[in-house]
């Protein structure tokens, strides 16, 4: 069976909107996190202080700031685990939900951590794991493609090092576009082949990566179309949306104040919740979609 990309991307945005439930418990989380993150920094580097005093000290703040970063990659580390946690809960009832039905998956069931939502906590582990080498696999390829051209039309593509730090330099950023379509070629093109063990494993069914590989092997190209267009629609309205509201808070380059700043972080922080749990909601949506469509129940052991 072909996968229909469009008829699964309108499916999608319409499962999602019926979710919304699950969303908002996601960007809840996602935004009390951030929260309490952004009043530690602001206590820490006293940022507070000075935004109360009416004068930031930008000396002062990047030495405490610099001081607080060890905190932050700890912070970072821990919220990447519960995440993992809070993404195998959501998941687990999402495509319940999108198989047995509303009361077979209640909201309130996503706060009961059974086996069923350990084992897809495990898959999301090793998901990212894979999404991982996938990316610096799509890295190097294109790097390697960028480097090519660059060296053809002599646009002087140039890998060095610096420091500790790598920079890419190029005369002509043209040839950026295909190194970059490459990169999202090799990335989801690998990773759309694997992602059919999240709603088996929430239905109990065991599947492996290369199950999951053999179920997509006549739609990969449609899978990542699929997820691609999914994930992009909601992209583009989040960074014109977020250039609009930039231009409404902060119409002249002077016009920024310490009450504007904080009331800037809080906004920021709801509204990249709100499109986190949007994207999480469609990508999910489209793996139930596609395991329905696709995954040969027959050969699946219960």
């Amino acid at each position: 069976m072909k996968l229909p990309v469009l008829a699964t991307v309108r499916e999608a945005f319409a499962l999602t909107g019926r979710n919304w439930d699950l969303m908002a418990v996601f960007a809840g989380i996602h935004a009390l996190f951030y929260i309490v993150f952004g009043y530690a920094f602001a206590a820490y580097t006293g940022l507070l202080g000075m935004l109360s005093a009416g004068a930031v000290d930008a000396h002062v703040l990047a030495e405490r700031a610099q001081e607080f970063s060890g905190y932050s990659d700890a912070f970072n580390f821990a919220y990447l685990i519960f995440a993992f946690l809070v993404v195998a809960a959501i998941a687990t009832v999402w495509h319940r939900r999108f198989e047995l039905g509303r009361a077979a998956a209640p909201t309130r069931s996503a706060a009961r951590f059974d086996r069923r939502k350990w084992r897809m906590f495990w898959q999301t582990i090793k998901l990212f794991f894979v999404s991982l080498g996938a990316m610096i696999l799509a890295l190097a390829v294109s790097f390697a493609v960028a480097i090519a051209i660059g060296k053809m039309i002599g646009g002087g593509y140039d890998l060095g090092a610096r420091g500790s730090s790598f920079q890419f330099k190029s005369e002509n950023p043209i040839i950026v576009l295909p190194s970059l379509v490459i990169f999202i070629v090799v990335f989801f093109g690998i990773v759309s082949r694997v992602l059919l063990v999240l709603p088996a494993c929430a239905l109990d069914r065991k599947i492996s990566l290369r199950d999951s590989w053999r179920f997509t092997r006549q739609n990969g190209t449609r899978m990542s179309l699929t997820l691609i267009a999914a994930m992009l629609l909601p992209w583009i309205a989040f960074v014109i949306i977020l250039v609009a509201a930039f231009a409404i808070a902060f119409p002249r380059p002077g016009s920024f104040s310490g009450l504007a700043m904080i009331g800037g972080f809080f906004g920021a922080i709801v509204f990249v919740s709100v499109y986190a749990a949007f994207a999480l909601g469609l990508v999910l949506s489209v793996l139930s979609i596609a395991y329905r469509s696709l995954a040969d129940e027959t050969s699946i052991p219960a």
